[in-house]
């Protein structure tokens, strides 16, 4: 080999890399030094459970599905008024009753017997202690009137008026049941008028006494809106009794214009109005 050949043979192998260095295998995982790696600083807002992070380390919130709206809680029952005690009652009535006149000589004056008889009451009563009884009374008015002919050639005209003052005692059997009595009086205010080939006219006054006994059916409490402590009800009454009318002495007085000489006019007789009675009312009631 030339001197030449070994040179190239030299540079050679101080170029080419030589077989790596050995590794102590000695040394344990624990005595290697490692560095540790930097925590991501975290966002002074307080983490949200819809917070996520990113690669920067900057919370991102995440948009959950939203809550179901609550039900609307229905508000609570209003408070139950107190039961009030019934000590007093006030009555508005409006009625109509049916009057059978026993004297046939109302003939005279109407051809039928039985008279409707429209009225309007207002009451009041007040309870006995702690009983069912209530002991009041009232005041009404009532008219009624009539028409007819005789033999075709006088007509004759009757009208009656009649303010009444009673008393009255009811019994509270069940609570919207009442039974109960009225008794009462007052004057009789008759008008009679006879149109024939002459004009004739009386005004009379007799005394009256009524008396009936019924049932009054009304709405209680429990079945009314504000229950115990309603103050007003309503309801029908049926009631039926009799009518004493003193006796009419009819003896009209006949209109004469302007004639000089008087004429006085002739008693026709007494007339009596007096009959059974039967009564439905309507009532509102104050209690």
């Amino acid at each position: 080999m030339t001197t030449r050949a070994a040179l190239i043979l030299l540079l050679a192998g101080l170029i080419a890399p030589g077989p790596p260095a050995p590794v102590d295998r000695s040394t344990t995982l624990s005595e290697v030094e490692v560095e540790p790696t930097p925590a991501p600083t975290p966002s002074t807002a307080p983490e949200s459970p819809n917070q996520d992070w990113t690669e920067a380390g900057t919370p991102v919130e995440v948009r959950l599905a939203a809550d179901p709206t609550p039900m609307p809680t229905p508000p609570p029952p209003a408070p139950a008024r107190p039961a009030r005690p019934i000590r007093w009652r006030v009555d508005i009535v409006g009625d109509i009753s049916g009057l059978l006149i026993r004297d046939p000589g109302w003939s005279a004056f109407d051809d039928n017997r039985r008279v409707n008889i429209p009225g309007l009451t207002l009451r009041a009563d007040a309870r006995i202690g702690s009983s069912r009884l209530f002991l009041g009374g009232g005041a009404s008015y009532r008219n009624f009137f009539g028409g007819g002919s005789l033999y075709d050639s006088t007509y004759a005209y009757s009208q009656v008026y009649e303010p009444l003052l009673f008393a009255r005692l009811a019994v509270a059997a069940v609570e919207g049941i009442d039974i109960f009595a009225h008794v009462g009086g007052g004057p009789s205010i008759v008008a009679l008028d006879f149109d024939s080939t002459q004009f004739a006219h009386q005004r009379s006054v007799v005394g009256m006494i009524d008396g009936q006994g019924g049932v009054a059916i009304y709405l209680p409490k429990r079945w009314l809106r504000r229950r115990g402590a309603s103050r007003v009800t309503g309801g029908l009454e049926l009631a039926a009794g009799y009518t004493w009318r003193g006796d009419l002495d009819v003896r009209p007085t006949v209109d004469t214009e302007e004639d000089p000489i008087p004429t006085d006019s002739a008693t026709l007789g007494d007339l009596s109005l007096r009959g059974f009675v039967w009564r439905l009312g309507l009532f509102i009631r104050f209690q």
